[in-house]
């Protein structure tokens, strides 16, 4: 396996594993009609080719198959951390993390922040974020989706 930028030809299979790993990973805290309107965005390859092209993505890749990626955007924001349920435990997301974080102190940002799933927070925390606020919800597709603002302050 291999961890890479991602390219334009990526935006594809990086929505489909996004999808799928919503769907295989985090059923076990949240609702049906959460994991239904979350997971059940269409393609949009405008949004992600400008996400690739503008922001901070990497690809986790065996072969043609993309198995997990990461999204920073340019004001420290961790957009995306996901991967498919084969590589979970694996040491991937660390990896991935630490990847972001490297960038994000290149670019001189002194934090990263996110709104972390409610089946991430342990994972993040165990990395050294800190909560920043109360769980609270953002909408997809009509439904509320309940999530936890995070950050983790950058040393040098």
């Amino acid at each position: 396996m291999e961890i890479r930028r991602a390219k334009r030809s990526d935006a594809r299979g990086i929505h489909k594993m996004h999808m799928r790993s919503i769907r295989t990973n985090c059923g076990s805290h949240y609702s049906d009609p959460e994991i239904k309107a979350w997971a059940g965005r269409a393609y949009n390859e405008a949004h992600r080719l400008r996400d690739v092209q503008n922001d901070y993505v990497l690809v986790l890749v065996e072969g043609d198959e993309i198995l997990g990626y990461a999204h920073l955007s340019n004001d420290g924001e961790l957009r995306a951390l996901y991967l498919d349920a084969t590589v979970i435990g694996r040491g991937f997301g660390s990896e991935l993390l630490a990847l972001v974080e490297e960038e994000a102190r290149i670019r001189g940002l002194s934090r990263i922040f996110l709104d972390s799933t409610l089946n991430a927070v342990d994972f993040y925390s165990h990395c050294g974020f800190t909560f920043t606020g109360d769980q609270h919800t953002i909408e997809i597709n009509g439904q509320r989706i309940r999530c936890v603002p995070m950050e983790k302050i950058l040393r040098s």
